[in-house]
């Protein structure tokens, strides 16, 4: 559920840059077949490749190149000297008004998917759309378990009742003995439980930051048990990709995804009216893919009715599916502006990528054509990223200072920390990248020969071809020639039968001709 899927009896391949299954793609050098071992389904023989050339150098082969993308800006260096292409940043069509809040990062994961449970609560209750970002399959179904069993929680709860009975165990009085009582069932606590105690916690200080940390888990775990809908879209369900992304923008909507969530669509603050309303007239048996239907539903959409009643008349639509339609337009229009007003799509990211590319990819989601919106990453030093290329420094000052999952961390050391190591991955891929390119180029020359014969003989004229042809055999037969008729040894020393025997093996016609 990270690198690959079974499916149908088959092992799938999912791209970790997009989250998307490769049907059809294999891993080589019999690592595929080990894999359909494991996991038990049908071994298949392997791939035979007859030919490679890397991305850099098939890009070359074109004369001319040109690329438009909403996250190269990260990647000028390599276009400039792998390509020689410039980047050139077009401003946005409105200003760009989403927010990027600071990182949050917690010393280990638990503590840190803890967390993105609370922050999904606290919107959802807001009626505050959130798009969640994981880097893998196992990852969304992770959160997605979660949210749906509050008994998960409960460690969270219990941790954070622990911390505040340290915090005030020097307060005495009866108030506080019937707060203590009360929290030795923490699981049972209600929001309403500890509203009398808001009075006895001083306003600042250690004592009220483990007292409000408290009443967030004890929220959390109310909101959890009244449920959270929530749409997870990986690749095991993209096939309701279209479905999920048309209302992941509506109030209240939450949806955990891998990389593959709308990637270069626009996510319709309120929902997507034109969607709702193509799948209304498929259930009444009409093609949303029938350009006189999706025409009725723009100019219905667009508030044109008489036009689309016009349309509605030829394609025999009922009035009574028009009015429908006209109630869709309506609720999204409300839904957003409700949404607008709560902030727009917040997008959660809970793990940085090794690609500052692909984070921008997933903040993107939010905030497009001028909408509000708002980003957060949520990250830990047991992730990837900051596991392999954090500096150790960092850590073991953490460790030394003690810092568990209760807080986040928050210092500026532990950001640069952050995107010094994603610098450091990227100009370690694109080392990879260029050194490998270094090699392809040899091939590349060998290639363009090869390639340029085989466009000779598909393309070429007769003639051409038959020159050429000519020109090889006698290329053939004069080296054949050479290796059996030594010019320094005597004629009658020759190997004749070995020069006839090699000439029949290269050009089996010139059996029955005298030698």
């Amino acid at each position: 559920d990270r690198d690959y899927i079974v499916q149908d009896g088959q092992v799938i391949i999912v791209d970790e840059f997009t989250g998307r299954l490769m049907p059809g793609r294999r891993y080589g050098e019999g690592l595929h077949q080990a894999i359909e071992a494991k996991e038990g389904v049908r071994i298949e023989r392997e791939n035979q490749t007859l030919a490679t050339i890397t991305y850099q150098n098939f890009f070359r082969l074109y004369e001319k190149r040109a690329g438009m993308t909403g996250t190269a800006k990260t990647e000028e260096k390599e276009f400039q000297e792998i390509y020689g292409m410039d980047v050139v940043v077009v401003p946005t069509n409105r200003p760009m008004i989403r927010v990027d809040f600071p990182d949050v990062v917690y010393r280990t994961e638990k503590g840190k998917f803890y967390a993105v449970v609370e922050e999904i609560a606290e919107k959802y209750e807001r009626g505050q759309p959130v798009l969640v970002g994981t880097i893998s399959i196992e990852k969304s179904e992770r959160l997605s378990q979660m949210l749906k069993e509050p008994r998960l929680y409960f460690p969270r709860l219990e941790m954070r009742v622990e911390l505040f009975k340290k915090a005030s165990a020097k307060q005495q009085g009866p108030e506080w003995e019937r707060l203590r009582k009360l929290l030795e069932r923490p699981t049972g606590l209600k929001d309403e439980d500890l509203a009398p105690f808001e009075g006895l916690v001083p306003p600042k200080g250690a004592l009220r930051a483990a007292w409000e940390g408290l009443k967030r888990a004890v929220h959390t775990l109310s909101v959890l048990r009244q449920g959270i809908p929530h749409q997870v879209l990986n690749a095991k369900h993209h096939d309701k990709e279209a479905e999920i992304v048309a209302q992941a923008g509506r109030s209240r909507t939450v949806t955990i995804a891998t990389n593959m969530a709308g990637r270069g669509t626009d996510i319709k603050l309120g929902g997507n009216p034109e969607y709702l309303a193509a799948a209304l007239l498929e259930k009444e048996g009409f093609s949303r893919y029938e350009w006189k239907v999706e025409l009725l539903i723009k100019r219905m959409v667009a508030g044109k009715e008489e036009e689309a009643r016009a349309l509605a008349a030829e394609l025999g639509v009922r009035e009574e599916l028009l009015e429908r339609i006209r109630e869709i337009r309506e609720e999204c229009r409300a839904d957003e502006e409700r949404v607008r007003n709560l902030g727009g799509l917040f997008i959660l990211g809970t793990e940085r990528h090794e690609s500052r590319r692909i984070d921008n990819q997933l903040r993107g989601r939010a905030g497009r054509q001028g909408d509000p919106g708002g980003s957060r990453f949520y990250v830990s030093f047991d992730d990837d990223l900051m596991r392999l290329f954090a500096s150790d420094r960092v850590i073991a000052m953490l460790d030394r200072m003690g810092f568990d999952d209760s807080e986040p961390i928050e210092h500026p050391m532990v950001s640069r920390s952050i995107e010094r190591a994603q610098k450091r991955v990227e100009d370690r891929n694109f080392g990879i990248r260029k050194q490998l390119l270094q090699f392809d180029d040899v091939m590349a020359r060998q290639r363009e020969v090869i390639y340029a014969q085989r466009r000779l003989i598909l393309l070429g004229k007769d003639e051409e071809v038959r020159e050429a042809a000519l020109g090889m055999v006698e290329e053939t037969v004069a080296a054949i020639a050479e290796n059996h008729l030594n010019p320094q040894v005597h004629p009658e020393d020759w190997d004749l039968e070995a020069l006839r025997a090699a000439l029949l093996d290269t050009v089996p016609q010139l059996e029955g001709f005298p030698l």
